[in-house]
């Protein structure tokens, strides 16, 4: 029994997407099959939107409702014990109460590209321990120590997977004094900068204004049969967005009708990062631009 290599999050997502394309290729609505199969409408909406991690006896159920031949039902059920399989980020639940945020990390943990823009902060990703307690301690003293060996943890995750990763930050970000740990900051920038995994480009000040400046967010693709997921970002909490599967129209117009929203919004901010890229610096010279930062920003600290 195998399947491909991947985390509960994006396992569930893979187990509810196939269901709703057999769903669509037998040609039933939700309310058909929940009948058939004497369950309540509910019920079965929850499992077909992943909004729980199917039970095995459901996921067998299924199989068997939708004649699905041996090797791929073997996939589903290898991604259903994954689903329910615990993951890394299952103990920092209580100090990271932002759910979407969390489902986030999941989806995150299996990306093959991850892109995000940044107006005001240095993204976690890339945030030196310092610089992530001094940033931490103004919006989660209570808990700050907790939430940065969080943030340590992510970074070690991704670092070891090495996904394509593509970082537009407005001007603002590299500037801003922060204690006075900013140069170090502002080194290890340059120095990820460097790894070939990773892009990042800054858009200077005399840019003018730019879509970015709207708020934070984040994009993430991937290498399995999955659409593209968006995280945007506020002060509190964040927005996961990611479109439902595919459905069966004529019975499901109004979900269908979400679906496209969503879709469209994931289109528009892919658009936007397309956007960013167009008036920021290429890398080499926002590698000059954080490098010349770092320098002022030393020569101020000593003053």
């Amino acid at each position: 029994m195998s399947g491909p290599h991947c985390g509960p999050i994006v396992a569930s997502s893979l187990v509810t997407k196939s269901l709703q394309r057999y769903r669509n290729v037998a040609g039933k609505s939700r309310e058909n099959v929940a009948r058939d199969l004497d369950w309540s409408l509910v019920k079965y909406a929850r499992v077909e939107d992943g909004a729980v991690n199917i039970a095995t006896s459901d996921l067998e159920t299924l199989l068997a409702y939708y004649h699905i031949g041996p090797e791929e039902a073997d996939q589903l059920r290898y991604l259903g014990k994954v689903a329910r399989a615990p993951a890394w980020w299952d103990e920092h639940g209580g100090v990271i109460a932002d759910k979407a945020f969390l489902a986030y990390i999941g989806y995150e943990s299996d990306a093959a590209t991850i892109k995000m823009s940044q107006g005001l902060l240095v993204p976690g990703l890339l945030q030196t321990e310092d610089y992530a307690k001094v940033v931490t301690a103004l919006y989660r003293p209570d808990h700050a120590a907790d939430v940065v060996r969080f943030r340590m943890e992510r970074q070690k995750h991704v670092l070891t997977r090495r996904p394509r990763q593509f970082y537009i930050l407005d001007e603002a970000v590299i500037r801003r004094r922060i204690s006075d740990i900013m140069p170090r900051q502002l080194e290890h920038l340059i120095q990820m900068s460097r790894r070939a995994e990773v892009t990042i480009r800054v858009i200077p000040f005399h840019r003018g204004p730019h879509v970015g400046m709207r708020g934070p967010f984040a994009l993430l693709e991937f290498d399995l049969d999955l659409e593209p997921v968006l995280f945007l970002e506020s002060a509190r909490l964040g927005d996961i967005v990611k479109p439902a599967r595919t459905q069966n129209r004529h019975a499901d117009d109004e979900r269908a009708s979400e679906t496209d929203g969503l879709v469209r919004a994931i289109s528009d901010y892919e658009e936007a990062f397309r956007s960013l890229e167009r008036v920021a610096l290429n890398p080499s010279e926002s590698r000059n631009l954080i490098a010349q930062a770092a320098r002022d920003l030393s020569g101020s600290a000593l003053e």
